[in-house]
């Protein structure tokens, strides 16, 4: 098998090695290398020029020690293959998550056609809409904007003075470390400050009846407004990937599809090119080392 699988022309780059000499007694071992020689195989393989090193300890050392630098090679291709699985898992885990969370949405969307659109045929409109944040959040992260845009474009920005953004959690956090982040949301461009600009309340429930009922004030007395998705689909008829607030759930879900096929793409690329450099480093020391090793050989065959 081994002949047929190297071929006479790379036979006289073969080095046959015996090991596990500690296994078996001394004589026994010797006795059995002695009989190698003369058996067919061998001896068929010795005529076409494979010299048997099977004596030269100093030899069998060499070319063990390139076996065992093959062997960690390849054990650092199955590490790095490993972490690229690894990291090819985490982002299909990623993904899947972004698609739990536009599955909400759809649900979301769904609850408003059963729950709120019917009662705007009958002329039902509402007063207002609570958007309620997190204060204890650490940061405003990539769900929290996104869910956030979202709300933007179901409401439309002719009804945002109809809107009241309520921070909640303050017994979580500090009062200075609240207040920071209240500071942050109400003026950054990517937080906010934009609907704010357009007429929408920021208020604060510390979990009081006070705060409450300051909260319901803002809109329990002001006139009712059609919300943009309630236009869309019920007077403009559009279907929900027409409406505004579908498109951005659209889109965002595209840019998430596209940006996880790059990522794998890249992963991918990336464990070809390192596949292929140890195969190239592997095969180089294959075909260069026991050249060398054999030229040491028989410079000691002749001495």
């Amino acid at each position: 098998m081994l002949w047929h699988l190297c071929g006479e022309k790379t036979l006289e780059n073969l080095a046959i090695v015996t090991n596990i000499w500690g296994e078996v007694p001394a004589a026994v071992s010797e006795a059995r290398e002695a009989e190698l020689p003369s058996q067919e195989v061998f001896l068929s393989m010795n005529k076409k020029f494979a010299p048997l090193r099977l004596k030269d300890q100093e030899l069998r050392d060499e070319l063990g020690a390139e076996i065992s630098k093959l062997q960690g090679e390849a054990d650092r291709i199955q590490r790095d293959a490993q972490d690229m699985a690894s990291r090819y898992e985490s982002e299909k885990n990623r993904l899947e998550a972004q698609i739990r969370v536009a599955a909400e949405v759809a649900r979301a969307f769904q609850y408003l056609r059963s729950a709120l659109f019917p009662r705007y045929q009958h002329g039902v409109k509402l007063s207002g809409v609570i958007y309620i944040h997190h204060i204890s959040d650490f940061r405003m992260g990539g769900t929290s904007t996104r869910n956030f845009r979202m709300f933007r474009e179901l409401c439309g920005d002719s009804t945002l003075r109809k809107v009241v953004i309520v921070t909640n959690m303050w017994g979580e956090v500090s009062l200075n470390m609240g207040e920071a982040r209240e500071e942050e949301l109400k003026t950054r461009d990517i937080f906010f400050k934009p609907v704010l600009g357009k007429g929408a309340q920021m208020k604060r429930h510390d979990n009081t009846f006070d705060s409450a009922c300051t909260i319901m004030r803002c809109i329990a007395f002001k006139d009712p407004l059609a919300l943009r998705i309630q236009r869309e689909l019920v007077d403009e008829k559009k279907d929900i990937t027409e409406a505004a607030a579908g498109a951005e759930l659209g889109r965002e879900f595209h840019e998430q599809a596209m940006r996880y096929k790059a990522e794998q793409r890249k992963l991918q690329d990336e464990m070809k090119q390192g596949i292929f450099r140890s195969f190239f480093n592997s095969t180089f020391a294959l075909k260069v080392k026991p050249q060398a090793l054999r030229q040491k050989d028989e410079q000691a065959r002749e001495e």
